[in-house]
């Protein structure tokens, strides 16, 4: 079996068929466009062959595998949050934002949320993860050939998904939300160990 990628082109719909040509001999091949796709989407079909003759079967796209296909075509339009959302999404952002809380829950014992009262001591550990969170900006910045004026400006302008990347990336940055995400790991930790006794 061959996979072979398939973009929608413009002015065909979900059901109507595509045509495309087959990657190993060049025949004509037709696949229907999956529901909810439309024109610039891109989804997988498979060609299979059997007794000289080519056959598509079809599968419906895995909504991880087309929500990563959709922002990393997003990506390619050159506009900086475009860029910003494929970055956070390749580099998992926010399983890094978690690791380090893992790392450094213990720290913060005692801990009990932002509406608690805060020992001094927090302060040193937030500025550490304020530090880790300033230099991932830093390489999406660097990577990109951005300044962070740019990265501003273009905030000002953000709507719709990059909007909510982008406003997720900063809120996690926040003192109270570093509180917070080490409050619900101690708590997670405590529930893990009251449930092994």
């Amino acid at each position: 079996m061959t996979q072979v990628q398939l973009t929608v082109p413009p002015g065909l719909l979900a059901g109507q068929m595509l045509s495309f040509q087959d990657p190993e001999d060049g025949c004509v091949l037709q696949a229907p466009v999956p529901e909810g796709l439309k024109e610039g989407d891109r989804f997988h079909v498979e060609v299979a062959y059997s007794s000289g003759h080519a056959e598509v079967v079809c599968r419906e796209p895995n909504p991880g595998q087309a929500f990563a296909s959709y922002v990393s075509m997003r990506a390619q339009s050159g506009d900086l949050l475009d860029k910003f959302v494929a970055w956070v999404e390749a580099m998992d952002i926010e399983g890094l934002f978690s690791k380090f809380v893992q790392a450094n829950a213990h720290l913060m014992q005692g801990c009990q949320g932002i509406e608690s009262e805060q020992s001094h001591e927090y302060w040193p550990l937030y500025l550490q993860y304020q530090q880790a969170f300033d230099g991932l900006l830093q390489a999406f910045l660097s990577r990109v050939g951005a300044t962070s004026e740019q990265l501003m400006l273009a905030a000002k302008q953000a709507s719709g998904m990059n909007e909510i990347y982008l406003q997720i990336f900063i809120a996690q940055s926040e003192y109270t939300a570093f509180v917070e995400l080490m409050a619900e790991e101690l708590q997670r930790r405590q529930h893990e160990c009251v449930g092994t006794e």
